[in-house]
C-alpha cells in the first residue's frame, strides 16, 4: 500500500477507532487479495471444448467476460489510454516515477509519524466523537470505509506485470 491514500488512513481511523480500522484494513487486504486470486484463475481459461485460452491482457479479460462490448468499444477505450502514454518518453523511466513515489510515500508517512509523536496530546483537544449528530458520525464511517477501499485500490494489476517481463 503505497499511494496518497495512506494519508486518508489516520481519518478513517478517527471514525472506525484502533479496532475498527484493523478489521477494515484486513478485510481490505483480504477483498483484495481475493480478487487477485479471481484474476490469477483467469490468466488460464478452459473453453467448452476443452482448449485451453491464455488471457494476458486486461482488455482480454474484458473481451472474454464481456463478449457484447464490441471492438469499436475497445478502440475509443485504448485510444484514450494511449493519448495519454503517448506523452511518456519512454515506459523505462516509469520505473524512476515509481522509486520517486515510493521514496516520497515513505517519506511523508514517516515525516507524519515522527511529528505527530513529537507533538504528543495537545492540551484543549478532544479525541473522540462525542460532538457529532448520528448522520455525521455514519456518514463519516463510510466515509473511512471509503479511505481504507482507496488505500488498497491499486494491488490486483496481475495480467499486465508478467506478461511485461521479459524472457531470457
Amino acid at each position: 500500500m503505497v499511494g496518497a491514500g495512506v494519508l486518508g488512513l489516520p481519518d478513517a481511523a478517527k471514525y472506525l477507532g484502533w479496532v475498527g480500522a484493523t478489521i477494515a484494513l484486513v478485510l481490505s487486504w483480504v477483498v483484495s487479495l481475493y480478487t487477485l486470486h479471481q484474476i490469477a484463475d483467469l490468466h488460464e481459461v478452459t473453453a467448452a471444448d476443452g482448449t485451453v485460452r491464455r488471457i494476458n491482457r486486461y482488455h482480454e479479460l474484458g473481451a472474454y467476460a464481456f463478449v457484447d462490448f464490441g471492438l469499436t468499444q475497445w478502440m475509443i477505450v485504448f485510444t484514450a489510454v494511449h493519448l495519454f502514454l503517448i506523452h511518456v518518453p519512454s515506459f523505462n523511466s516509469l520505473r524512476w516515477v515509481s522509486l520517486v513515489a515510493a521514496v516520497m510515500s515513505m517519506g511523508y508517512s514517516t515525516i507524519a509519524i515522527v511529528l505527530s509523536i513529537m507533538a504528543g496530546k495537545q492540551p484543549g483537544i478532544e479525541y473522540n466523537l462525542d460532538g457529532l449528530s448520528t448522520s455525521a458520525g455514519i456518514f463519516g464511517i463510510f466515509n473511512a470505509l471509503g479511505i481504507v477501499a482507496f488505500a488498497y485500490g491499486g494491488l490486483p494489476e496481475y495480467p499486465e506485470g508478467p506478461d511485461s517481463v521479459k524472457c531470457q
